[in-house]
């Protein structure tokens, strides 16, 4: 077992934490669109945030196992983080443009 891991290596799990973190702010957004359809409330809300937070921990917890053996590795977890914070930026910056485009009309 290789404790030190190369750079190009560390590149790809980098950029393979970054594409993740992206799909985990999706998820996000898809359990965030469901809350909105239910209704109902603080308890859906701290329901639904339980939920998720529980699986997007198991989720990261096997994607780490899978992609670096099983250690944590600071720029993996920060290349999750990243891509989940581009993911709602990016959109926010969209929707920004879009109702400033649309709201002149």
């Amino acid at each position: 077992m290789d404790y030190i891991v190369g750079m190009p290596r560390q590149t790809t799990n980098f950029l393979l934490s970054l594409g993740f973190g992206f799909c985990i702010g999706v998820l996000y957004d898809v359990v965030r669109t469901i809350r909105l359809i239910f209704g109902g409330g603080k308890r859906t809300v701290l329901i639904f945030d339980i939920l998720y937070s529980a699986f997007a921990g198991l989720v990261t917890f096997i994607f780490s196992l899978v992609i670096t053996n099983g250690m944590v590795m600071a720029y993996v977890v920060f290349g999750e983080m990243l891509g989940f914070y581009i993911l709602h930026y990016v959109r926010r910056v969209c929707g920004a443009i879009f109702r400033a485009r649309y709201k002149s009309r």
